[in-house]
């Protein structure tokens, strides 16, 4: 998930300025201040959203492992340690279930409601899954035929669900509640053109993934798939030249430059499989995670140049 923009000038403006109107909702916020407000808080909460995330992906074949074994009883050859969570703790749990009050009553409720669950269940499933190491690796499944390790299972599966599903509709809810005050942030910024072609070019690239998922479901054909990496490719190849002058000014053309080799390397990924797609091959899951890795990359290089 991108952040939205400029956190240091953001709690700049924060720092210098009152607070805004309670209560009045994000899509009639009205001013810088009121903006940084919502700003501010959103990419805290994307921070933790990303990094939590982050911890899933990496492990996510070591839960898998150990979930078919409880389930199943088809051991992996190896079981691997977990990948350290190493700085989720550094975040502010208040400052995560404490929305700003210029935000509606809906909006606070929903955010401090999901975010207080979701820090809750990702806890559980930190706990879970180190319990569930442990008690393999000693062998206790042999004490009691299994039953806490398929207990231990269940609740992990449970979690990581619902952590994946409650991530998305956070996602999805501050793409909402930012749209306004990232407007008021831009309006008078420089890199107001380069920032929209950036935003412009995620959302051309999550709509291509998006018919990609549509051909994998069969809701969509190969000349439908086509099209849409003609358009994501063409956008791409257009877009990555432009403001040269300006952003050599601004010293962040470098910045610019990586979001588009990330692009690019995205871009290789799908024309590689769009040669199975015209083929009628299936695409397989693997691929879908490695889109997922390659966009990831390119939120990270938009977040750089943006901050």
């Amino acid at each position: 998930m991108k952040k939205s923009l400029f956190a240091t000038f953001l709690f700049t403006i924060l720092f210098m300025s009152c607070g805004g109107s309670a209560d009045k909702g994000s899509e009639n916020v009205d001013s810088q201040q009121e903006a940084g407000h919502i700003i501010g808080y959103t990419n805290n909460v994307i921070d933790y959203l990303n990094e939590s995330n982050s911890w899933m992906r990496s492990n996510d074949g070591r839960i898998e492992a150990m979930v078919t074994y409880m389930e199943t009883g088809k051991k992996a050859s190896v079981f691997l340690p977990f990948v350290p969570n190493v700085s989720m703790n550094r975040h502010d749990k208040d400052a995560l279930n404490t929305p700003p009050a210029v935000m509606s009553v809906e909006e606070k409720e929903f955010f401090s409601s999901n975010m207080t669950e979701y820090r809750k269940s990702f806890k559980q499933l930190l706990e879970d899954c180190g319990v569930l190491y442990k008690y393999i690796q000693n062998q206790d499944y042999k004490d009691d035929d299994f039953a806490k390790g398929k207990e231990l299972s269940d609740s992990i599966k449970s979690k990581y669900n619902y952590l994946t599903v409650t991530k998305s509709a956070l996602y999805d809810k501050i793409d909402e509640v930012t749209e306004k005050a990232e407007e008021i942030i831009l309006s008078n910024h420089v890199l107001k053109d380069p920032i929209m072609t950036l935003k412009a070019e995620m959302k051309s690239l999550e709509s291509l993934n998006g018919v990609y998922i549509d051909y994998s479901n069969g809701e969509a054909t190969p000349e439908v798939v086509d099209a849409a990496y003609q358009a994501a490719a063409a956008s791409i190849e257009e877009n990555k030249v432009k403001y040269a002058d300006l952003l050599e000014e601004q010293n962040v053309k470098s910045k610019y430059e990586y979001f588009y080799k990330k692009c690019d390397g995205a871009l290789s990924a799908y024309r590689r499989i769009l040669r199975d797609v015209k083929d009628k091959k299936k695409i397989r899951d693997s691929e879908f995670k490695s889109f997922t890795s390659d966009y990831n990359s390119i939120v990270n290089a938009y977040n750089s140049f943006v901050n």
